[in-house]
């Protein structure tokens, strides 16, 4: 990492990382085995074309911002990640750069925030409009969140709730017309829905 100029100011860059380790588990073997490369010269980006072309996946499944991420550049991780179907943002620990990942990713298929991530808590209401697959709002260690009867009729996407006792419920929008409708599901162990 180095600093350089970057969005907002001086933030830190990807570079080539000191070591990279690898770890290699099986089900039918018990352990596991640990590669470790000291000292490569070799940037962030070839690490990750080539463990893609190792394993033959090449998409991103989500990208994970937490603990002090807002100091590396944003335009640093969105060009060398690309594009992916899911954000999660944790305490990255600055409300500015939760909404530059919102802006330098989007559009997004599933989104994972926390009410923390905005300032006063307050979800954005441009946020809830948006049309996502997958819609997650909830603090860390199952912390309550509270959002207002005029946010959850905002939202466009499927809303899980779960109880303290964890019983889940979903509440689904339907903009059937001429009669847009709310269905709310409680989930038991026996229960099952056809759709």
């Amino acid at each position: 990492m180095y600093w350089e100029m970057g969005a907002h100011g001086r933030k830190k860059k990807l570079t080539a990382p000191e070591s990279v380790v690898a770890i290699e588990c099986r089900d039918t073997v018990a352990g596991k085995t640990e590669y470790k490369w000291e000292k490569n010269d070799l940037t962030m980006l070839y690490w990750l074309k080539h463990l893609q072309d190792i394993f033959n996946y090449p998409k991103i499944d989500f990208i994970r911002f937490v603990t002090n991420s807002f100091q590396f550049d944003i335009d640093d991780i969105k060009e060398i990640f690309g594009n992916t179907l899911k954000i999660i943002i944790g305490d990255t620990g600055c409300h500015v750069f939760n909404q530059m990942i919102l802006e330098r990713f989007s559009p997004i298929e599933r989104l994972k925030i926390m009410t923390s991530d905005f300032p006063n808590s307050n979800v954005p209401e441009r946020i809830l409009m948006q049309n996502f697959d997958g819609l997650e709002i909830g603090d860390m260690w199952m912390e309550t969140t509270i959002m207002s009867l005029d946010q959850l009729l905002l939202i466009n996407s499927g809303i899980d709730i779960i109880r303290v006792d964890g019983v889940k419920a979903t509440i689904q929008f339907k903009n059937d017309h001429p009669l847009p409708s709310l269905e709310m599901f409680v989930w038991f162990d026996h229960c099952i829905v056809e759709s």
